[in-house]
């Protein structure tokens, strides 16, 4: 099957790289595919630079998100996707060429999202020799990821039946990532594709490391997921 594509990425103060992901994205999409930015306001020119590429790329559709922060600049860009499979995307990363070929071929009967590898880099995407599957040995299962969850946004692509499920997402969970996994997990197949297809660059900026949670506040995201969670997997159920 042919499905349509829309990437969906947050942006916020990104000229330092944010130009480099975009151009490894928009080869990969088809006349019919989107490019969804939601953009927090920024002082660096990156609404600007947005704006000018939207005028000349009909594909790249730009909405402003007022309210701050990773997880309302997702869902604003998750809710204006209308195609087919959304992929998730930072802008400081860089896909590979292969990407959407590689990730559309895995949603087979039932799948709902899939996860790939990827490999790790410094700011200069000098590569490390460690990738996100041989770090974190991603699997399903509610427990494994509510303990250490091996979601990772930027590797995830899932099906737009899931937006009705996901969204609102709580304000005040750790990350958008965890709970579009565990949701997706509740609503189909899962897919964890062992192949790096993004370079994930390593910085003091990145959005996502949960390895840099100190123990404490771990503790208290986890006691905030509970309650959501279970609120959102009952309304499910009731579908």
């Amino acid at each position: 099957m042919m499905y349509s594509v829309s990437a969906a990425l947050g942006a916020y103060n990104g000229m330092k790289y944010i130009q480099e992901q975009i151009l490894s994205i928009l080869p990969q999409l088809k006349d019919r595919d989107e490019l969804v930015v939601s953009v927090n306001p920024s002082k660096d020119g990156t609404e600007e630079y947005l704006k000018a590429l939207a005028e000349k790329d009909q594909r790249v559709k730009v909405f402003f998100c007022a309210e701050k922060g990773i997880i309302a600049n997702f869902e604003n860009a998750i809710r204006h996707c209308s195609n087919d499979i959304i992929y998730l995307c930072d802008q400081d990363d860089v896909w590979r060429s292969d990407k959407v070929e590689k990730v559309n071929a895995c949603f087979t009967d039932g799948v709902v999202l899939v996860e790939h590898d990827c490999l790790y880099t410094d700011e200069s995407l000098h590569e490390t020799g460690q990738t996100l599957f041989h770090k974190l040995h991603p699997c399903k299962g509610f427990l494994r990821n509510y303990v250490q969850n091996t979601y990772q946004g930027s590797c995830m692509a899932f099906k737009r039946e899931l937006v009705r499920d996901i969204v609102p997402i709580p304000r005040d969970i750790a990350m958008h990532d965890q709970w579009i996994g565990l949701i997706a997990e509740k609503k189909g197949k899962v897919v964890f594709l062992d192949e790096p297809l993004m370079l994930y660059r390593r910085h003091s900026g990145t959005g996502s490391a949960d390895d840099h949670i100190p123990f404490m506040k771990k503790i208290d995201y986890m006691r905030r997921l509970l309650k959501p969670y279970h609120d959102r997997v009952s309304r499910i159920h009731e579908q």
